[in-house]
């Protein structure tokens, strides 16, 4: 169930990532035998995560006729992909790699011991952080900012219900930096021949400038993804925050991802006209077609109605809930078109 999920967030996140040839680089790295006696153990743990906040000037509604971008597929020019450094190296192995352009050779090896840890060792440094199911045969050299000067390794953890996550690390000379968490794939972690994949099949999209592009799963009302930026600020990886997120939707017929996500109502949804209005003006009524547009992660969700008018609906106690009048229903009791998988 795993690898048919992985395959269709991979289908969805290579319609949103531009053609072209990715570019692998050779890593300069050389095998040599472990040396256990040097080892220390430092445990790291899992950084505490934050949701973007709503804007305190949420957009104007509109009232135009839907376009048929709200419904239909669209298509751009691909831009040129960037020259990125990307190398998958053998776990279990000590590999021999100079990680800060110092000219001097770091003594690398990760290796997987159990379902809930991974060890990594860089010189006599090494950490071990708690998960779920990491990817044991492989991590990956990468090059998050090229002009930092260090390179940086991905440790990919499988998680549970397809909850994929990217651990980041540099080393700055004297001690493993811990860079970010981050959800998605570096790679395909189900590919027969990992060990000989170029750049571009996993669903975090790097710029080679500091930033990257995860493949974050939204919080509310149903199953869906949405690309978050991130940003190394002070050599940590930092979520970008964005007050309002896009909810696409997917054409299994021509697999497309489409701007808005197609619905059909199943009961009368009163609708704000702004998530800071205090009454609601306008009806999207049962049997009617509409699209959902964007969503704060929160609490507020933006709807356009089959007559092209636009409203905000509100969550309820729970993320999956929506305040219709003064009642809380399931969402899928509301809407017919929703997605929902583990």
């Amino acid at each position: 169930m795993r690898k048919l999920i992985l395959s269709l967030l991979v289908v969805l996140v290579l319609l949103h990532v531009p053609a072209g040839c990715l570019v692998r680089r050779t890593a300069p790295a050389d095998t040599t035998a472990p040396d256990s006696s040097k080892t220390t153990t430092a445990t790291g743990g899992r950084p505490t995560e934050t949701e973007p906040a709503p804007s305190s000037d949420p957009l104007p509604t509109s009232t135009a006729e839907i376009s048929p971008s709200a419904t239909e597929p669209t298509t751009a020019e691909p831009e040129p992909a960037p020259d990125i450094f990307f190398q998958p190296l053998p776990a279990g192995q000590a590999l021999l790699i100079d990680m800060n352009n110092d000219g001097i050779d770091e003594k690398l090896m990760y290796d997987v011991f159990n379902d809930y840890s991974f060890t990594l060792l860089v010189n006599d440094v090494a950490t071990q952080p708690e998960g779920y199911d990491f990817l044991d045969g492989w991590f990956f050299l990468v090059d998050l900012d090229r002009n930092d000067g260090h390179l940086d390794l991905a440790i990919q953890e499988l998680g549970p219900s397809a909850d994929y996550m990217v651990f980041f690390y540099t080393f700055d000379g004297g001690q493993l930096v811990f860079r970010g968490l981050v959800p998605g794939t570096i790679c395909d972690p189900y590919a027969e021949e990992i060990g000989s994949q170029e750049y571009g099949l996993g669903t975090i999209r790097l710029d080679g400038e500091g930033g990257l592009v995860a493949f974050a799963r939204g919080a509310v009302l149903h199953s869906w993804y949405y690309d978050e930026p991130w940003q190394l600020v002070d050599g940590n990886l930092e979520r970008i925050p964005q007050s309002w997120i896009p909810i696409h939707g997917y054409d299994p017929e021509t697999d497309s991802i489409l701007p808005e996500l197609p619905v059909e109502l199943k009961l009368n949804l009163p609708l704000y006209a702004s998530p800071s209005a205090s009454t609601t003006t306008l009806i999207a009524r049962a049997g009617e077609t509409a699209s959902i547009i964007r969503t704060d992660n929160l609490k507020w969700v933006e709807l356009r109605t089959q007559s092209g008018e636009t409203g905000w609906f509100r969550l309820g106690s729970n993320p999956y809930f929506v305040v219709a009048g003064d009642r809380e229903y399931f969402s899928e009791e509301v809407f017919d078109g929703l997605w929902f998988f583990d």
